[in-house]
């Protein structure tokens, strides 16, 4: 009788599952352009990593009741950006939770447990992980998402993988979003000087 060799099918999944995160983060360290061409980028690394269909990132308004997703993939196409109300979704458990854990997950059965989330439940979504970005002074103030259509894995290295890119994403936005304040600061300071009635000088030190 031959031998029969034995294939350890587990051992190649984590094999292929490990090689397509090495393989997200390179894509997620060369990720570079305008706003929007980072965040694609980082979502496709996302995807990639976390072998989901859905991913998206969010950023929650000032009246703190909906969120804009300013870059959402599916399936691998870009959806244009748009706004959700969070009452009834997934994504209000980011910024409800009181604890000091900014992770979300949910296995599965995701239209039962928010069966008022009607876009989900249009998109057959299953299982959904979120990770909430917070601003330098401590505010969660906006949250990367994955979902899919199958049941999601839950062990150490997603859940790590996982922080490692939304920390990422997070990180880049409070970046933006400083620099932004910086040049509108600078702009008003310069319209103040403008209109003075009188000549001023401005000098370091």
């Amino acid at each position: 009788m031959e031998n029969v060799q034995q294939i350890d099918f587990g051992s190649l999944e984590l094999e292929a599952k490990a090689q397509a995160r090495l393989s997200a983060l390179t894509m997620l360290a060369g990720a570079a352009g305008t706003q929007t061409e980072f965040l694609q980028t980082a979502l496709r690394a996302l995807t990639l990593g976390m072998d989901c269909s859905l991913a998206a990132v969010g950023e929650i308004d000032a009246d703190g009741i909906s969120v804009n997703m300013v870059c959402f993939i599916k399936d691998g196409e870009f959806v244009e950006p748009y706004v959700c109300k969070l009452a009834g979704t997934p994504c209000a458990t980011v910024y409800a939770k009181a604890s000091a854990d900014t992770h979300v997950f949910c296995k599965n059965s995701l239209a039962t447990q928010f069966p008022h989330d009607s876009n989900l439940i249009e998109m057959g979504v299953e299982s959904y992980r979120a990770e909430a970005f917070t601003s330098p002074d401590g505010r969660r103030v906006g949250h990367v998402f994955v979902a899919d259509t199958k049941p999601m894995e839950h062990d150490d290295t997603d859940t790590a993988f996982f922080r490692l890119v939304s920390q990422r994403i997070g990180a880049e936005i409070n970046r933006w979003h400083a620099d932004q304040a910086q040049k509108e600061e600078r702009l008003l300071l310069q319209t103040i000087v403008d209109n003075l009635p009188i000549p001023v000088t401005l000098s370091d030190q």
